[in-house]
């Protein structure tokens, strides 16, 4: 279980606790290091039942923030992780990220039964290449815009970080 550095935790404390998240702050820059650096640490950590529940959650709201920004919701999620919708709203819910639940309850809607169970060029040709997966595809376009629209990231960055910092023996190195 890869941990994060005892220095970005103390970082995250002194620059961090009780700031805002004004667009580039120093809040703000050491809340996306600390956003990207456990991307990397929990290398979806949300899809393997042994690690704790609370790195399952981040790991899985973190792999969405990371997924729509560069493929959306039809590839970067259906297609490449559809597991991710379950993981995630759960982690939404628990964290009390609840319109974010409610918008991936309805993505999660859109895929048919066992979708997951595909391969991945099975999905992607089912999204780009069937009626239904086109109609899906135009679905999900509504969704991402509702995501974006509800701005989802800016509510996942503080609960996961808090999320982080209540939990340090779960994300940080001690010694």
């Amino acid at each position: 279980m890869k941990k994060l550095s005892r220095s970005l935790h103390e970082r995250l404390r002194s620059e961090y606790v009780g700031k805002a998240l004004t667009s580039d702050s120093a809040a703000e820059r050491v809340a996306n290091k600390a956003i990207d650096e456990a991307w990397a640490a929990l290398n979806s950590a949300w899809a393997t039942k042994s690690e704790p529940l609370v790195r399952q959650e981040v790991s899985a709201l973190i792999d969405l923030a990371k997924a729509i920004p560069w493929d959306g919701f039809a590839i970067g999620v259906a297609v490449n992780k559809p597991s991710l919708f379950v993981a995630a709203t759960s982690a939404a819910k628990s964290l009390g990220i609840t319109g974010l639940a409610k918008l991936l309850t309805k993505a999660s809607a859109i895929l048919p039964p066992r979708f997951e169970k595909k391969s991945s060029d099975a999905r992607l040709d089912w999204i780009d290449g069937s009626p239904q997966g086109q109609k899906a595809s135009k679905q999900f376009e509504k969704i991402e815009s509702a995501y974006e629209n509800g701005e989802f990231f800016k509510q996942i960055l503080p609960a996961v970080i808090d999320h982080m910092l209540a939990n340090p023996t779960d994300f940080f190195k001690t010694r």
